[in-house]
């Protein structure tokens, strides 16, 4: 009699679990940098966005508007001057400073251990500076200054 030995055996499941786990322990960083590349390029599209709405309503009403229903967005948490990007990830802020002819705006992680996405700025003259550890959505939100006391650096990485 011909014994029929059909599946497979412990050993080659084990080497197919071990292979499967290898490729996944080198794709995954790859996979987390790309994720946050595509929510960082989401805030800083959002900002650009905001940037040229904020033009337009300048252009239109002489000042720069704190408001973001003013510039045709939602707004999130009962704040007038915060929004959500369009995919969540980030809040967006919008300050206006005493000066009607200015503006600053940045936005922040919308979530909760996104140590790596950064924290965007842009301004009213179109200058630009990123930096990890800014609190946009708290009432603590700085713009960067000639000293840069407070962790800004120039430029969208």
């Amino acid at each position: 009699m011909k014994s029929s030995n059909k599946g497979f055996s412990l050993i080659e499941l084990m080497i197919a679990v071990i292979i499967i786990g290898i490729i996944t322990a080198v794709a995954w960083p790859s996979y987390k940098s790309s994720v946050e590349k595509s929510r960082n390029a989401e805030a800083k599209n959002a900002l650009l966005n905001m940037a040229a709405l904020q033009t337009q309503y300048f252009t239109e009403n002489r000042k720069y508007t704190e408001n973001v229903v003013d510039l045709g967005q939602e707004t999130e948490g009962g704040s007038n001057n915060l929004m959500k990007t369009a995919n969540g990830t980030h809040f967006l802020k919008i300050i206006t400073p005493n000066v009607p002819s200015t503006y600053y705006m940045g936005t922040e992680p919308a979530s909760t251990g996104s140590s790596e996405r950064m924290r965007y700025y842009i301004d009213h003259l179109g200058r630009k500076y990123h930096g990890p550890k800014i609190n946009v959505k708290g009432d603590d939100f700085e713009a960067p200054d000639g000293n840069n006391n407070n962790n800004w650096t120039p430029g969208w990485d």
